[in-house]
């Protein structure tokens, strides 16, 4: 809701009400207060929020409120004001029972602050009054605070609790900083202690700080106080005597920076700062002593191409691997257009070399209406991964540098028919210690190995293409190829052959083999010495294979890859006839449900199909080859693995019923229902199971072989498609099992006939109805307590945090039976800070994180603690040193700032904006959010006419130094020229800057001003100015002046100007023109001898004179019709000569 002069009034906030904001303004468009001082009663809130038979009862009842004090009776209500503390929502501010500033301020800047904040449900803590003190530049010099024990009628008793004091040296650096703490030993003490008592020592004649040294110490080397907000002495930190510091001592100096003024060590915070060239941190290095001898963990920063920050990546160190490790947490930003952020992502990233975790969740999703209001927190995971990383292999792998070569070393181990050898390994995963063996494979009656008689032994190679995980800094999925090498080992009689994993190449997506690991090949001597041998030569062999179903087509059998010396030790001898293979372990990629490969020898192929099942007996291939499986010592039989596997007994296979293909079943739900489809018997749930749904006619359970039940032919097999006959209505809604056992033999059929069989589940008309479009019972839920809502003040410092829950409150407290009284608003965190951003001790508390504090601004807690750390978009701010550790980047447009100072120090009318300057506070209630209004757009009264009035000026013999200092004297304050009887210009500098800049305002002492009046445009040239000053909403007049001066210096000949366009009533034409005219020219004649002033006397005035141009507004249209002609008034020195 707004005034009807335009200001906001109120703000209601959530579908809830969980909380009303009341605003009221001084007459000047100040903002006085948001809701009011005490919180003990809702009689006494400017919104009656939570009161009892008030409008606004079922509202929760206020969780904070504040006043701002300028000067004494600067605020009186229109109704039920006696200036007195009897006007209830400003009873602490106007108590004489609190101590109050007697020092007025009338140039917008604030002299008292009252904060209000609700603990929890009715506990309210203290109110605090808080006095401020500033100097000519209007920085902040001191605060002192005091606080109010209140009830519901007023302040019971008030004591001193907090202060603070500031002083600067000639740069603006703060030079002393002390501040005070109530006694948490004595509260009711009313003398505060100190806290902090800093000085500031800076590099000789630069801006840049060395070292913070704090005189609150017991004694040399110790502190009194311990608050955790408290900062600590840094000579004691770096274990340095007090009494021994020497500032040109590199050692004695806390803060280092680079040549050009940025921080790169901060000793007693352990950290060490890397920039960007463009002036961003890209990475703090957090260390766990300040000699940056041992690193704790590292958090990385990544920008979006203006310069917002996108990304923040926290990762530990792992101090055995000499490395940072792969564990990660990652918080990613998306921002709109305005670099608004819209949503926070977290990202736990858990990378081992055999697994992966990544759990991807969207953490906020921010609220907005015109600024930021808060957020919703629902936690919604988006991705969610935990799968066995490829390169798991059964025995402790090795990673070698293989090369591949066209021909063999012919290094070789002979293998004699009375010699039997085991593969020697040891298991990786020694939990389970599964192992996996396939031995005596028969292919002799089909392999032809003539050229293998001495080797016994050949290769085949599976390549297969997988989503696996990229172990690689800041990359979570890449696109890899997987080659696994198979080795076919025949026995010395030439009968049998067993299966052997021997290695596993990891490639990328270029086929470039990035890791490749082996079971390793390691003989003993005296194996050597029996002369066993494998002959690393081969035969080239074109084959094909087919594993789960899926077929590849394979390079020529290869032994290039694994030509390399063999060991000649860790290897044993048995005394027997068979042979046996070394161990798989527990992995999926390695344990084989199905087996096809194929051979092409001599012009003839042949193929083995072989089928692993367990509790199934022993593997036959499809010519009734058999392949025996043999237990492992201290080992069981099979792995896990997806091998015939049907949970939910639905006639498809587990490994069938990864819809999406990722590998991951547990993500794979139809139905939404929670239950994922290889545990759910009906997939789709549209009450007829899968098991009816699903045509096997191949006998193989696989619902993608063979005949496919698709009854409406929209590629979406029944069971997995809820409307079957894509008739509008779900399948489920069509009676298909009257009976609910799940078979669909007892289904409705309307049309029942000879001609038509079909149940209506499988009809799409039913005989009777035209196919509909898509109809579905939509369930919808919504959730209560997961937004998060940030009320703040005019600074935008976050002071409350509330849900969008409310508590109720009973006439009996928890009592239901009692009656409602009122509600109350869910409080999740309240905060109050120190100038400069410091949180005060004891108030402030949290039943959970907020990422906005001070300003509004995030907190990077990971830094140096909670709270101690603020991210600007350009800077970071150390709240509690109170400057940045940056370079401003417009340092050369204020070049009367310390490069380093935070917000100008000006900390209570104005915010910092972004790291850059200060600027006007978010909350000022003037102009703030509001447009500019002009006749030419119809912003006017159409009952009114609109003049267009231009008075030029033409000065002769005006030298350039004159105009110069003319020209400086607009461009600093126009209103000291313009300034007459009828208005006085008063120039507010919202920002700090020099002079007049683009968003400065005028307070025109003119009635219903109220502040909205801003500096438009500046147009600046060497021989020229000019200055254009417009309207807002709520002010009474639609209009411009511009202000402009210009210089010939030629002729020296110097010309100012102003135009004004408004909409006016004062009667310039009709009864009342003479006066108005006179009026006109009295004001006029004013400033024509104000521009003399400032110009000096060695000149004269060529020519004066002012145009004056009338049009209407036209009621139908509301359009601004034609101008008049001209109306003239020439001025002379010493007469007017009015032409009309």
């Amino acid at each position: 809701n707004y005034y009807a002069h335009g200001p906001l009034a109120r703000t209601e906030l959530g579908d809830k009400k969980v909380q009303g904001l009341d605003y009221i303004y001084t007459l000047q468009g100040w903002l006085k207060s948001v809701n009011g001082e005490n919180l003990k009663s809702p009689e006494n809130d400017l919104g009656t929020d939570g009161l009892p038979g008030s409008a606004h009862h079922l509202f929760g009842k206020d969780a904070f409120g504040y006043s701002l004090q300028y000067f004494d009776n600067d605020y009186q209500a229109v109704n039920g004001d006696d200036a007195t503390s009897n006007f209830k929502p400003l009873m602490f501010s106007r108590s004489p029972s609190v101590t109050h500033s007697t020092k007025n301020l009338y140039n917008g800047n604030i002299k008292e602050m009252v904060t209000a904040l609700r603990q929890k449900r009715e506990q309210v803590i203290r109110a605090q009054v808080n006095t401020y003190e500033y100097d000519q530049l209007n920085r902040i010099v001191g605060m002192q605070s005091t606080a109010v024990k209140e009830n519901a009628s007023g302040a019971i008793n008030s004591k001193a609790s907090y202060g603070a004091a500031y002083s600067y040296d000639n740069n603006g650096n703060l030079q002393t900083l002390t501040r005070t703490v109530y006694d948490k030993t004595n509260i009711n003490s009313g003398i505060p202690i100190p806290m902090d008592n800093l000085e500031y020592t800076y590099k000789p004649n630069s801006n840049q700080l060395l070292t913070v040294q704090d005189y609150v110490r017991a004694s040399e080397g110790t502190e009194i106080l311990d608050y955790e907000t408290d900062l600590k002495d840094q000579l004691i930190a770096l274990g340095i005597a007090p009494a021994a510091f020497d500032p040109d001592n590199p050692d004695h100096q806390n803060y280092v920076y680079d040549l050009i003024g940025q921080l790169v060590q901060d000793k007693t915070e352990k950290l060490r700062i890397q920039w960007r060239v463009d002036g961003k941190v890209a990475r703090v290095i957090k260390y766990t002593d300040p000699t940056f001898t041992t690193i704790e963990k590292q958090i990385l920063f990544e920008y979006d191409g203006l310069g917002n920050r996108i990304a923040k990546i926290e990762q530990l160190y792992d101090a055995a691997l000499a490395e940072f490790s792969p564990r990660r947490n990652v918080t990613y930003y998306a921002r709109d257009a305005q670099a608004n952020v819209l949503g926070v992502y977290k990202a736990k990233v858990r990378l081992t070399s055999t697994r992966k975790k990544v759990k991807l969740t969207l953490d906020e999703h921010h609220i907005y209406g015109s600024s930021r209001l808060g957020l919703e927190q629902n936690s919604l995971v988006v991705l969610k991964e935990n799968e066995n990383v490829t390169t798991s292999l059964a025995k402790a792998a090795t990673t070698s540098a293989f090369t591949s070569r066209d021909d063999s070393n012919g290094y070789a181990i002979k293998l004699n028919p009375e010699t039997t050898l085991r593969w020697q390994g040891t298991p990786v995963q020694t939990a389970s210690k599964k192992e996996y063996k396939l031995t005596n494979i028969e292919l002799n009656t089909f392999l032809t190995v003539s050229n293998l008689t001495d080797t016994n032994t050949s290769l085949i190679r599976l390549a297969d293409y997988r989503e696996h995980l990229n172990n690689r800094d800041n990359t979570i999925l890449a696109k890899q190829r997987t080659d696994l090498a198979l080795a076919l080992i025949k026995e010395p009689s030439g009968t049998n052959y067993a299966l052997q994993v021997v290695a596993l190449f990891n490639k990328n997506h270029n086929n470039n083999v990035r890791k490749t690991f082996t079971t390793p090949y390691a003989f003993s001597p005296e194996v050597l010495a029996n002369g066993i041998a494998i002959d690393f030569s081969y035969a080239p062999l074109s084959t094909s294979m087919l594993i789960d179903g899926v077929a590849y087509n394979t390079e020529a059998l290869s032994l290039e890859a694994q030509t390399e010396k063999i060991a000649s030790t860790g290897m044993s001898t048995t005394l027997s006839n068979s042979i046996s293979t070394s161990s798989v372990a527990e992995n999926t990629t390695v344990g084989l449900c199905y087996l096809e490969y194929g051979f092409q020898s001599k012009g003839l192929p042949h193929v083995e199909v072989f089928r692993f099942s367990k509790g199934q007996g022993l593997p036959e291939s499809n010519t009734n080859k058999t392949m025996t499986v043999t237990v492992g010592e201290n080992a069981n039989l099979w792995t896990n693995s997806l091998c015939n596997i049907d949970t939910d007994n639905d006639s498809v296979l587990d490994r069938y019923e990864d819809v999406n293909g990722d590998g991951n079943l547990y993500n794979d739900d139809t139905d939404l229902d929670g239950i994922p489809n290889f545990m759910d018997a009906d997939d789709d749930n549209d009450s007829v199971l899968t098991n009816y749904e699903v045509r096997n006619t191949d006998g193989d359970n696989n619902p993608l072989t063979g005949a496919v039940l698709d009854t409406d032919g929209d590629v979406l097999p029944n069971y997995l498609d809820p409307d079957d006959d894509n008739d509008g209505l779900l399948t489920k809604n069509e009676n298909p099992d009257p009976n609910n056992d799940g078979n669909p033999t007892d289904a409705v059929n309307t049309d029942s006939s000879a001609s038509d069989t079909l149940a209506n589940y499988l009809d799409p008309t039913e005989g009777s109805y035209a196919v509909m479009s898509e109809i579905e019972n939509v369930s919808l839920s919504r959730s209560t307590g997961d937004k998060r809502y940030e009320l703040s003040n005019h600074l935008g410092n976050v002071l409350s945090v509330i849900n969008d829950k409310k508590l109720p409150e009973f006439n009996t407290e928890d009592d239901i039976s009692s009656g409602l009284l009122c509600f109350n608003a869910d409080v999740l965190s309240y905060s109050d800070y120190y100038p400069f951003g410091m949180v005060t001790p004891k108030r402030n508390g949290s039943t959970g994180q907020y990422r906005y504090g001070f300003q509004g601004q995030e907190k990077d807690d990971e830094l140096k603690g909670e709270g101690n750390s603020l991210n600007y978009k350009y800077r970071m701010h150390d709240p509690r040193v109170g400057r940045f550790f940056a370079v401003d980047p417009l340092a050369p447009k204020y070049p009367f700032y310390s490069p380093y100072q935070f917000s100008g120090n000006r900390l209570i009318d104005m915010v910092e904006l972004e790291g850059l300057e200060p600027s006007k506070t978010p909350q000022t209630g003037d102009a703030e959010g509001k447009k500019e209004i002009s006749v030419e757009n119809g912003d006017g009264d159409y009952l009114s006419d609109v003049h267009n009035q231009k008075f030029v000026m033409k000065l002769e013999d005006v030298s350039l130094e004159n105009f110069n200092k003319f020209k400086e004297q607009l461009s600093f304050d126009p209103g000291k020229i313009v300034n007459n009887y009828l208005a006085e210009y008063k120039l507010v500098d919202r920002d700090g800057s020099y002079g007049v800049t683009e968003g400065d305002h005028f307070d025109i002492s003119i009635i219903g001003d109220s502040g909205s009046v801003v500096i438009s445009e500046i147009k600046s040239e060497d021989y020229f100015l000019s200055v254009k000053v417009q309207t807002l909403e709520g002010h009474p007049d639609a209009g411009s002046n511009i202000f402009s001066v210009k210089y010939d210096p030629k002729l020296k000949q110097m010309t100012w100007e102003t135009q004004n366009v408004s909409r006016t009533n004062v009667g310039l034409g009709g009864i009342l023109s003479p006066y108005a005219r006179a009026g006109q020219i009295s004001q006029w004649r004013i400033v024509m001898g104000k521009v003399k002033d400032y110009i000096g006397n060695s000149h004269h005035v060529s020519e004066a004179y002012l145009d004056i141009k009338v049009a209407w507004y036209n009621d139908s249209k509301k359009e601004l019709g034609e101008y008049s002609e001209p109306m003239r008034m020439h001025f002379q020195m010493n007469k007017i000569d009015d032409d009309e």
